[in-house]
């Protein structure tokens, strides 16, 4: 019995190591990218603990530019993969794989998205109000994020469409 505990607390020890460097990457390839073309939205409130099976939502000018980042940097990793699912004009998916094991999903929004909640100008303006947030994770590292006009916008658009995202409603009254 004590030995089936100890086999079980070393996996999961592994296994949050594992976490935390998949997201150590994640993050280095942020603080890579050019700051004028993309924003991190609707950022998770265990921000820079994301856990497995989430969703980076990134707005984008240039989306194809980003694209390219992301898969030139994971090209050159070994045993990671992406896959590309295009949802519908301006919206990208992004599998990230390791092994063949999907950890994280990048939901990629351009100009050319057409949304009932917003018009062409939102993403745009969006990524140009943007703000650089400064964090530790092991290091320090650079994202970018909307301006809290934007993010409350964002948030409350994300919860018309889908008004079961709890957690949006949550950071609103924040």
């Amino acid at each position: 019995m004590l030995k089936k505990i100890n086999i079980k607390l070393k996996k999961n020890f592994i296994w949050r190591i594992k976490s935390l460097y998949h997201l150590w990457l994640i993050y280095s390839l942020f603080d890579r990218i050019e700051k004028n073309i993309y924003v991190l939205v609707k950022e998770d409130y265990r921000f820079p603990f994301i856990k497995y099976g989430s969703d980076f939502d990134i707005y984008t000018i240039e989306i194809e530019k980003f694209t390219e980042y992301l898969t030139n940097f994971y090209e050159k990793k070994i045993k990671y993969n992406l896959t590309f699912n295009y949802k519908k004009p301006g919206n990208l998916q992004l599998d990230l794989f390791h092994k063949n094991n999907f950890i994280y999903k990048f939901d990629i929004y351009s100009v050319e998205y057409e949304s009932v909640n917003h018009n062409k100008n939102f993403i745009p303006e969006v990524v140009k109000s943007r703000l650089t947030k400064n964090f530790f994770f092991f290091k320090k590292f650079q994202i970018e994020i909307p301006n809290p006009i934007m993010d409350s916008l964002i948030r409350i658009f994300e919860l018309h469409t889908f008004p079961n995202k709890l957690h949006h409603n949550k950071k609103l009254r924040s």
